[in-house]
């Protein structure tokens, strides 16, 4: 499923990385910049809702979670939500819903990120959620 969902958005134009496992998804997160994150519940390791807690634990409180799981129920789905998730999609789903929630969880971003988040000064940007520094070389103001 993972390979699945990884070729389909890198022909869409996704950058993409994947980790099989809740820890190294963690390591994986605080070492790259992260757009959103797509997050089953079942996971080696540590599951999708403890992983998802622990991401916002850690700050990343403006990046997107879709939780995508064949774990459908009202409870499952109320968990998921109430972890930190901002969407839910059960498995089976189409390819073309997932792409469509990915791009309406995506704009989310980019309005919070236009409304005093970011810090810019010369070439500097700094996230205040994501506590990301980011020089943006030959650029001055």
């Amino acid at each position: 499923m993972v390979a699945f969902i990884k070729k389909g958005l890198k022909e869409q134009g996704y950058s993409v990385f994947a980790a099989y496992d809740g820890p190294t998804g963690l390591e994986l997160l605080t070492q790259n910049e992260v757009d959103l994150i797509i997050l089953d519940i079942v996971l080696p390791g540590m599951n999708g809702l403890e992983v998802c807690t622990k991401i916002r634990k850690l700050g990343f409180i403006d990046v997107p979670i879709l939780m995508l799981t064949a774990l459908g129920t009202t409870d499952n789905i109320a968990k998921g939500l109430d972890s930190g998730a901002d969407d839910y999609l059960v498995k089976p789903f189409k390819f073309k819903e997932l792409t469509a929630r990915i791009r309406a969880l995506s704009r989310r971003k980019n309005l919070s990120l236009e409304t005093g988040n970011q810090l810019e000064i010369s070439d500097l940007m700094l996230n205040r959620n994501t506590k990301i520094a980011v020089r943006q070389a030959g650029k001055l103001s």
